[in-house]
């Protein structure tokens, strides 16, 4: 081979190693990019998958979201109308309390004006009591010459009592008085006549034999006749106002003993001349409870 044809071969050669070199680069080149590119497009394919999972994650929550704004809304209600029940019952407490209280008030006011009228009656019984436990003394002072065959005097059921046997104010089976009878109820009289306020009831009491012949029919006669005379004799004898001096005959059936012994029948026959104080306190006070 001749020197000018090596000259001319080499160059040729040095251009094919040249040119094949860099074909192979951009073959390797054209491979890189064909790996980055379906790299990319599977990343891209990861991410639009993302994406969609991200996009169902929204819409669930955007659902979620709107539940959740809907049960606010219902719970707010509901709220709103468990407060009105709450406010109704609590008003409704409160007014029934009020009403309680109120009813409590009246009621103590009541027990409070109970409680007065008791206690201005109570006070009314014992001016009354203390009244008659002085009349008492006074006509147990009066009468002290008789002994207790003759009378008997008591207080009882708010009431004074002066017990003026048969024998000592009549005759036997008659409405005629006695003398020492009249000075009986002459000094009785002394007493009663500073007592303008009193009421005086005079009772006829007979024992339960019958009466036999005589001025009278039956026991009752007797009784009421009996009491009569005793009544006259207070108010024209003695001057006690004919107001306060009431008479009336019991017969045989309010008797203090037994009528099966002489000294019950004994006992029985007798005038009772029952004092009361005038009760215009105590009615007073009543008629202001009644109000």
């Amino acid at each position: 081979m001749n020197k000018y044809l090596l000259f001319l071969i080499i160059p040729l050669l040095t251009t094919a190693c040249v040119g094949k070199k860099k074909f192979l680069t951009e073959v390797n080149q054209r491979q890189d990019c064909e790996k980055k590119a379906a790299q990319l497009t599977q990343d891209l394919r990861y991410a639009q998958s993302r994406m969609a999972e991200q996009d169902k994650s929204l819409t669930d929550l955007n659902a979620n979201l709107r539940q959740l704004e809907n049960d606010k809304g219902r719970l707010t209600t509901e709220l709103k109308y468990k407060e009105q029940q709450i406010n109704s019952i609590t008003d409704e407490r409160l007014s029934q309390k009020q009403q309680m209280e109120a009813a409590l008030a009246a009621k103590a006011k009541e027990l409070e004006a109970r409680e007065q009228v008791i206690t201005e009656l109570q006070q009314a019984v014992a001016q009354r009591d203390e009244k008659l436990n002085g009349i008492l003394t006074k006509i147990q002072i009066a009468l002290a010459q008789y002994t207790a065959d003759d009378l008997s005097v008591e207080i009882k059921n708010g009431k004074l009592y002066v017990a003026l046997s048969d024998k000592l104010l009549f005759e036997s089976g008659s409405a005629k008085m006695d003398r020492r009878g009249r000075d009986a109820l002459s000094s009785l009289s002394n007493v009663l006549s500073k007592y303008p306020d009193l009421d005086i009831i005079v009772e006829g009491h007979t024992d339960n034999v019958p009466v036999k012949g005589g001025a009278f029919a039956d026991n009752w006669d007797l009784s009421v006749i009996r009491a009569t005379a005793v009544a006259r004799l207070l108010t024209k004898d003695y001057a006690l106002n004919p107001n306060q001096v009431t008479a009336a005959g019991r017969s045989e059936f309010q008797p203090k003993a037994s009528n099966e012994s002489r000294e019950g029948r004994a006992l029985n026959r007798r005038t009772e001349i029952i004092i009361a104080p005038k009760l215009n306190d105590i009615f007073s006070v009543l008629q202001q409870q009644s109000r």
